[in-house]
């Protein structure tokens, strides 16, 4: 039996060549630099750059010569004046990445800055910094500033042109959520998460003084039942992450129940994230995990788009150009 490789491959190449709005991923790009400037400016805020990340003799907490960064090595060691330039650069490259500006460079900028502050201190590297990270990276190579940016307005003369981005960008956005959540699951192999087992484990984890929110935790006993369902909940979710990409497939198609799938998967993750983050101090792995939602809407973020669109006018300058290949037309995008 024949097998036709190159009607496969052109039909592949044709479904990574799709465009769609860019509207999602520029909101993708605006959430994912509030994680930067959150994540950074809550230690600046909090006084602790030089304990969490600076070496003992500065006003760190341990010993730290630096060298789990090739950075902060390469730029001389943890110093003041090292660990508050990266510091700087993180949060200066958020603030571009936030507005467009110079999008792709802010968004090498941070990647590379967040890399450095996480590896400079092993103690406080934590699972939510790769996710962060991993999202800096699709932002340097996708084209995030297309619309919703100072990159647009001065390359069109409009703040938000119904210019598009390639469908593959936000698919690997989903991507990265759904392998979170499946990598996730399958490490969670022990008598308190699996079924058949205790399902104590976020019982267990809410209690734990380092991650407990609240002080007095008393009443959580209270509800044992409620966190027994909660966690097999959890990693049947994670386990069936998968599933997604198939209701979207369904939804891309045209159908309502693909359509509602997608939008309860969406719904119990965020409101898992949202009790996560008020039950727990995880730092801010709820918020970086939410930002992942965005590409799950695509058509939302393309009615936002076309919103501020016909409301941009006021802001133009000179002539827009021509609609071009970058540009939206009608029949120009597929659902999905």
């Amino acid at each position: 039996m024949s097998v036709d490789v190159r009607g496969r491959w052109a039909r592949w190449v044709a479904l990574t060549s799709e465009r769609e709005p860019a509207a999602a991923l520029a909101v993708f790009r605006v959430a994912i630099a509030g994680v930067v400037l959150y994540t950074v400016g809550t230690v600046v805020a909090a006084g602790l750059v030089p304990t969490l990340w600076m070496d003992f003799a500065d006003g760190g907490y341990r010993d730290n010569d630096g060298a789990g960064s090739w950075l902060i090595s390469a730029l001389g060691g943890p110093s003041p004046t090292v660990v508050w330039g990266v510091v700087g650069a993180a949060l200066v490259g958020g603030a571009c990445l936030a507005v467009g500006l110079g999008t792709r460079a802010a968004a090498g900028v941070c990647l590379v800055s967040m890399l450095a502050l996480a590896d400079v201190n092993p103690h406080v590297h934590a699972g939510y910094d790769g996710l962060l990270t991993n999202a800096l990276w699709l932002l340097v190579l996708a084209d995030a500033g297309a619309t919703l940016s100072v990159d647009a307005w001065r390359a069109t003369g409009s703040w938000a042109p119904p210019r598009t981005t390639l469908k593959v960008s936000r698919w690997l956005v989903v991507g990265q959520l759904v392998l979170m959540y499946t990598s996730s699951a399958v490490h969670k192999v022990s008598v308190h998460w699996v079924p058949g087992g205790e399902l104590d484990a976020l019982y267990y984890v809410i209690l734990q003084p380092d991650w407990a929110r609240f002080a007095d935790t008393t009443a959580v006993a209270r509800v044992y039942p409620l966190t027994q369902a909660a966690t097999a909940a959890v990693w049947w979710f994670e386990l069936l992450a998968p599933a997604l990409f198939w209701f979207m497939a369904w939804r891309r198609r045209g159908s309502v129940a693909g359509r509602r799938l997608v939008g309860a998967w969406a719904t119990f993750g965020i409101t898992m994230h949202l009790s996560i983050w008020a039950l727990m101090e995880v730092g801010p792995f709820s918020w970086v995990s939410i930002a992942h939602y965005v590409a799950l809407f695509g058509g939302a973020a393309r009615a936002g788009q076309d919103a501020a669109t016909r409301g941009a006018g006021r802001l133009r300058w000179g002539e827009t150009p021509g609609v071009g290949r970058d540009e939206v037309t009608p029949g120009s995008c597929r659902a999905g």
